[in-house]
């Protein structure tokens, strides 16, 4: 049974938004490529994103790519931040992780979100030994194209974009080229 936080509660949004959108957390190199792409807009509205504070402070630097766009989208709500209770310790294996992915890590164990989108390499790693579902920017224009949120020549353009500016492996790649619409409707909006 899923029990109501209290309306003052931090988390009070999340549960809202859950109730009616697919809650997802943002690592701030997936945030700037999908921003790079032109697709943050969209994922801002397909999906209810979030991220914690530390992401937001790593993106929102003055003069880098899309500071700007990302204060303004959280201000109107289109980015929502979660914060978190005190700060997050390095020990363990979250000791290997920089602060926005560790921050990241535990919040998904804290909140219900959905997945997590997320470029770094060793946070894909975390991902991947803690079965934490997690998808990266390469993914997320076939994601929006397949369940109608962007057309086809949006999708071309976006997809080349990060095959170019995201340095993914061969593996990543020739993934993202091959998967299919199946394989990844548990990220679908």
């Amino acid at each position: 049974v899923l029990k109501k936080p209290a309306a003052g509660c931090a988390y009070w949004l999340c549960f809202r938004i859950f109730l009616t959108m697919t809650p997802v957390l943002l690592d701030s190199s997936s945030a700037i490529l999908l921003h790079k792409a032109g697709l943050m807009e969209v994922v801002a509205d397909a999906y209810a994103a979030f991220m914690v504070p530390s992401v937001f402070r790593e993106i929102t630097v003055a003069g880098q790519s899309g500071a700007a766009w990302f204060s303004r989208a959280m201000i109107e709500g289109k980015v929502k931040l979660l914060p978190l209770d005190g700060d997050v310790p390095a020990v363990g294996p979250l000791a290997r992780l920089d602060a926005g992915e560790r921050d990241t890590m535990v919040a998904y164990g804290r909140v219900a979100t959905r997945f997590i989108i997320i470029d770094d390499r060793k946070g894909v790693q975390f991902c991947r030994t803690m079965a934490i579902p997690h998808i990266n920017a390469l993914l997320c224009p076939k994601i929006l194209y397949w369940s109608g949120w962007i057309n086809h020549q949006r999708y071309c353009t976006a997809f080349g974009f990060l095959l170019q500016a995201g340095r993914y492996s061969a593996y990543v790649t020739d993934y993202a080229r091959r998967c299919t619409s199946a394989q990844l409707t548990a990220f679908y909006p």
